[in-house]
């Protein structure tokens, strides 16, 4: 995701949200800002933003959280290794991702993207289930996505 930005630390202004393939090319994307005016300038970003994670095999340290810059997602224990279920005889995936705050207003967000990404990289015969862990969010089922 890019486009997070704001003119207070605690108040982050999402700009655009972006969903693209491992080429990538748009799968979904939205725009809530007119600082890319012409659909040119939008695509220009997107491969942009696609050329920058496809040389770091996007790991959780490498992404830093738009309410805690200084730290990564892994640093602040969002998704662990631990909240990763594979169960491949079941065909089947479960995340479970924690808020970095119990008011964080992206569960929504990371939730779908996350359900999108695997849903996209995994074998059609895998079911996926995305969860906020519980007890960690006013509004858990706002991140929870399965079938």
């Amino acid at each position: 995701m890019s486009g997070i930005h704001g003119s207070h630390d605690s108040c982050p202004l999402v700009k655009n949200i972006l969903l693209l393939d491992s080429e990538g090319n748009r799968v979904a994307v939205e725009y809530y800002s007119d600082d890319w005016s012409t659909n040119a300038a939008k695509l220009s970003f997107e491969k942009y933003e696609s050329s920058k994670t496809s040389k770091t095999n996007a790991r959780t340290e490498d992404i830093k959280d738009p309410e805690h810059t200084e730290l990564s997602l892994e640093e602040l224990h969002v998704v662990t290794e631990e909240s990763v279920e594979v169960d491949n005889d079941e065909s089947y995936v479960r995340i479970t991702f924690t808020p970095t705050v119990p008011h964080c207003h992206m569960p929504k967000i990371i939730g779908l993207c996350s359900y999108a990404i695997l849903l996209q990289s995994l074998p059609p015969r895998f079911k996926v289930d995305v969860r906020v862990t519980p007890g960690s969010h006013a509004d858990e089922a706002a991140g929870t996505k399965h079938p």
